[in-house]
């Protein structure tokens, strides 16, 4: 096997020439560095009587007056019915030069990464293994390092033997239990030392790989001891359980995901920095009108015009330790499959319902927080989900269906700025109706509660009582073309303030599509805001939605063009105006490259 390239100096790529791992497999810092590039690569590859195999390979690499590196490969396989060996094998010999004018010797950098693994059969599916893995990488560094030998910081090496058993195979039923220990060294003053030393076991299982159930368990603790007094000891744990299981001939279908986990986290601030124009994610409204940028006053921009700041986090050197768990349960329930009836009316009905559960908790000692539902004062974030939908007539072929959704989200977030909380709960209540050929009559009626809470900011204190009713007439010829006009009207009030909102909403639509090559999307809205309030503030511009009070003019023109296989060109255009303000137009055009 021979590879030969070259790189001439002022060669420069959009996106990465060579694997991810190429930089670290030779300890660079850039794939090219602006100097003519030599990599060559030779390969042998042997097999024999079909148990055994060997892969060899030399690789060189040369930067011009920058870089010299030697790299040798060597991958060994042996396999037969019982037993199961493999061995890889890495070393790198490389130097990095300075510039003369420097007057520093060149660095040195060598690795050398290896893995050796082991299995035997010992009875029908029952196998045990061991494995020796590690790697120790030294780079120096004379313009930075000034103790010791001049070993980076960069620089490391570790260790791990692992001690594994199992049964079954991996595509079916199986288990599998895993013991290691690892030592960590690091440069610490100039010299590698040791870091920590850890333990722990691993477990996964697939115990249940039916058509109609399936059960899946996995689990990890890990104990590290840090060498220097300063740093606490720690356990870790995480694991998850994943279960399906289809109950009455598929007329009761559960998905279930549970996991648990503890490690550490840093403590995280943020700020809002200005991008270019139209690419950011968040607005900034001067609310009390002071001129100075206030972290209560940034919001989600509504309109791609006002995006112009982005969120920032900055992780503090401080970490804490933390316990995590989440759990995510679905529910399908069909009546008629459920009852094992034939009654053709139960199979117009379905029920569905979702609940999920995500939190992260400091952590106290070495308890665990199991309970996914858990109010406590040491949550640092939340977020919950409680969803359930009646569906009558789903699906295309009936003249008329309808449903009903009620949803429970809370969420809380826990920063710099102390907590902030939103809750929203919502009723959604659909019905379609198709009397002729092509067209149909829908309308939607939905309740919606927000409450948002902030330790801080008083403006973030507010609850919003919404009721909406959307009535719609649309026409639709297969795919091709829709057409539809609706009309919405809203209330909308904050039971802790003065502010109220009546809305209303009248809105055309038109969607054209040319097979999988061209698409047209056409919108245009006429929206009358009667607010009672100011609308200069958090609570008004969230009620309104990024519009000002009376009458606003929305409109969108969006084109998709494919140009070939690989290539496709899209073309957007955005108007905005209101009472008080000039029109606002925003254009968009990209072009987009598959390869």
């Amino acid at each position: 096997m021979f590879e030969l390239s070259y790189i001439q100096q002022n060669f420069r790529s959009i996106q990465r020439l060579r694997s991810v791992e190429f930089t670290r497999d030779f300890n660079l810092e850039d794939e090219l560095s602006q100097a003519n590039q030599t990599y060559l690569r030779l390969g042998l590859q042997t097999k024999y009587k079909d148990s055994l195999s060997l892969n060899y390979n030399l690789h060189y690499l040369q930067n011009d007056g920058q870089y010299n590196g030697l790299k040798n490969d060597l991958n060994l396989n042996y396999q037969t019915e019982k037993n199961f060996a493999q061995a890889n094998f890495s070393y790198l010999n490389a130097e990095k030069q300075y510039a003369d004018s420097l007057n520093l010797d060149a660095d040195k950098s060598e690795f050398l990464r290896y893995q050796a693994l082991a299995k035997r059969k010992i009875w029908k599916s029952v196998w045990v293994g061991a494995q020796y893995a590690g790697e120790s990488n030294k780079r120096e560094d004379h313009v930075n390092a000034t103790e010791g030998n001049n070993l980076s910081e960069l620089s490391f090496r570790w260790d791990e033997v692992q001690a594994m058993a199992g049964i079954g195979d991996t595509a079916k039923i199986h288990a599998q239990l895993t013991y290691y220990n690892r030592r960590d060294d690091s440069v610490r003053l100039g010299v590698m030392q040791r870091v920590s030393k850890s333990n722990g076991w691993i477990l996964q299982s697939k115990l249940i790989n039916k058509q109609d159930q399936r059960l899946e368990l996995t689990g990890h603790y890990r104990s590290v001891e840090y060498v220097f007094d300063d740093i606490k000891h720690e356990d870790y744990i995480t694991g998850n359980i994943r279960w399906y299981k289809s109950f009455f001939r598929g007329g009761m279908v559960v998905n279930a995901f549970y996991e648990l986990g503890s490690g550490v986290e840093p403590q995280r601030e943020f700020e809002y920095v200005k991008v270019t124009d139209g690419t950011g994610v968040y607005k900034w409204t001067d609310y009390n009108g002071d001129g100075i940028e206030q972290l209560d006053e940034f919001e989600v921009a509504e309109f791609q015009d006002e995006a112009n700041y982005i969120r920032v986090y900055t992780n503090t050197v401080e970490y804490v330790r933390t316990n995590k768990n989440g759990m995510n349960v679905s529910v399908r329930l069909k009546p008629k499959e459920l009852l094992n009836s034939e009654n053709k009316f139960l199979g117009r009905w379905m029920l569905q319902g979702s609940l999920q559960a995500n939190n992260s908790l400091l952590k106290e000692g070495k308890t665990l927080e199991w309970n996914p539902f858990v109010e406590s004062e040491n949550l640092l974030s939340k977020s919950q989900s409680v969803r359930a939908g009646l569906n009558f007539n789903q699906g295309g072929k009936y003249k008329w269906s309808s449903g009903y959704t009620f949803s429970n989200q809370e969420s809380q977030t826990y920063v710099f700025t102390g907590a902030e909380s939103r809750d929203t709960r919502s009723h959604l209540l659909n019905a379609k109706y198709s009397p002729w050929d092509k067209f149909y009559f829908l309308a939607e009626g939905e309740n919606i509660v927000t409450e948002s809470n902030s330790d801080l900011f008083e403006s973030r204190r507010f609850t919003l009582d919404s009721w909406r009713v959307k009535p719609q007439v649309s026409y639709q010829i297969e795919s091709k073309f829709s057409a539809s006009v609706n009309y919405t009207y809203q209330n909308k009030s904050n039971r802790t303030g003065e502010e109220e909102l009546n809305q209303s909403n009248l809105g055309t639509e038109i969607q054209w599509n040319d097979g999988a090559k061209s698409s047209l999307l056409a919108t245009f809205n006429y929206i009358k805001n009667d607010f009672t309030g100011n609308p200069q503030s958090v609570v008004g511009n969230q009620m309104m939605e990024g519009l000002k009070p009376g009458n606003n003019f929305v409109w969108q023109l969006m084109l998709q063009r494919q140009l070939n296989s690989f290539l496709s060109v899209n073309v957007s255009y955005d108007g905005r105006k209101t009472e008080e303000n000039k029109t606002i137009h925003t254009g968009n055009v990209q072009i987009q490259a598959r390869f």
